[in-house]
């Protein structure tokens, strides 16, 4: 008896506290991964799309690299190009045919702005820019208010 109630017990703090924990601690955090306090308040492409939203995430990454080393791998980007350069398992096992390449591939280089690029069995985002200017590109299947947007600092 006093074993269920020490289960009962625990269960139920268990059930106040990880919840509690996730908006204390970890929310904000899983929200705005990776990006600086100017990049998490700044107007960013698309915003306009959906100006009320009641739920706003914006995650970044920063490399270490000048753009013309990192937009060979970009502009290839999208499923049946040069993948999402993600976890390739998770990718398939969702059914998005990724497979993320090792090198550059000079086929995928020529994007304009206005081309589609696959994000995974027929969806498609829009490619834009340039490696010195901001690029945008959304999945019209997953909702308008998902997008990256792509830009130097130099």
């Amino acid at each position: 008896m006093i074993i269920r109630r020490i289960l009962a017990v625990c269960a139920g703090a268990a059930a106040v506290l990880v919840p509690v924990s996730y908006l204390l601690f970890f929310r904000r955090w899983c929200l705005t991964w990776g990006t600086s306090g100017d990049e998490v308040v700044a107007k960013l492409p698309g915003d306009e799309l959906l100006p009320g939203a009641g739920l706003v995430t914006t995650r970044a990454i920063t490399i270490d690299a000048p753009p013309e080393m990192i937009w060979p791998w970009l502009a290839q980007m999208g499923s049946g190009r040069g993948g999402a350069y993600t976890y390739d398992w998770i990718e398939n096992l969702l059914g998005l045919s990724m497979h993320s390449a090792t090198e550059i591939l000079p086929e995928y280089q020529d994007i304009k702005v206005g081309d589609e690029l696959p994000l995974g069995s027929g969806g498609a985002g829009h490619a834009g820019g340039s490696p010195r200017s901001a690029a945008r590109t959304r999945d019209p299947h997953l909702g308008p208010e998902l997008g990256v947007d792509l830009r130097a600092t130099a």
